[in-house]
């Protein structure tokens, strides 16, 4: 959840293998790992401006910190909030990226290679 809205819903491996929405890939980034011989993670730092709960952003709650904006067009994270999409399987995301984004995005937890 990100100011209120659910923005990535699935199973455990839906969700981390890959994360579709950047709130969720910078959460996944903050989890620690004590054996980092055997877990490789990306490490992901939002920037931008936190927004206040009380008066939120137009458009996508999480559009202030996004790093994939720009990837949209039309400047639509500005002004519309993102629609529940169902994926495959019943994965759900509320994000604006297009499908093609979607499957260039790779996890951000995954077992190190041996």
């Amino acid at each position: 959840m990100y100011l209120g809205h659910v923005v990535e819903m699935g199973t455990t491996e839906q969700v981390f293998q890959p994360p579709y929405h950047p709130y969720t890939e910078a959460l996944l980034s903050a989890v620690p790992i004590a054996d980092t011989s055997a877990i490789q993670k990306k490490h992901i730092v939002l920037e931008g401006d936190i927004p206040s709960a009380m008066n939120p952003p137009s458009g996508c709650p999480f559009q202030t910190r996004c790093g994939w904006k720009a990837e949209v067009p039309g400047g639509l994270c500005d002004i519309e909030v993102p629609i529940v999409r169902q994926l495959p399987g019943g994965h759900q995301i509320k994000c604006h990226l297009a499908d093609d984004i979607l499957a260039r995005m790779d996890p951000v937890i995954k077992m190190a290679a041996e």
